[in-house]
Parts: C-alpha cells; sequence; structure tokens
C-alpha cells in the first residue's frame, strides 16, 4: 500500500518462527552504486541483492546499532 506522500506499507506473512521482520526501508537512484557503497565500506549484506516479484531489486543490512535496513529500487 502507498500513502499519496510516498510512504509505503508492506504486509507481509509472519514467520513460522515469529522472528519480527520490522525494518526501515529507502529507495535509491542507483542501486548498483548503493550496493557498491556497502560493501567498500564494510558492511555486510545480510539478504540479497535479490529481485522482488514487484520487480524491485533489494538488499539488506544492518546498521552499527543492530537495525535492519533495507535499500531498494523504486
Amino acid at each position: 500500500m502507498q500513502t499519496a506522500d510516498g510512504m509505503v506499507v508492506h504486509l507481509v506473512q509472519r514467520r513460522v518462527d515469529y522472528t519480527p521482520n520490522i525494518h526501515t526501508a529507502f529507495e535509491v537512484e542507483d542501486f548498483e552504486d548503493a550496493l557498491k557503497a556497502m560493501m567498500e565500506a564494510g558492511m555486510e549484506i545480510i539478504k540479497g541483492p535479490i529481485e522482488r516479484v514487484d520487480g524491485q531489486r533489494a538488499f539488506c543490512v544492518y546498521d552499527p546499532e543492530v537495525n535492519r535496513l533495507e535499500f531498494a529500487t523504486k
């Protein structure tokens, strides 16, 4: 779902083991540059890069405080 101001809310099925799927996501202009920048900064890519069924490409990292961050194409 997307609001008029561009905020997106994804409804997802709860995981079998009930682990939370909480994260902050950012749309990036240049996906390859964002991925390269994270890798060059020494960030571990914990998921992806993937292409979702909606066509968006995405990858996830943990920030220094162990918050999960997602970077995706528009």
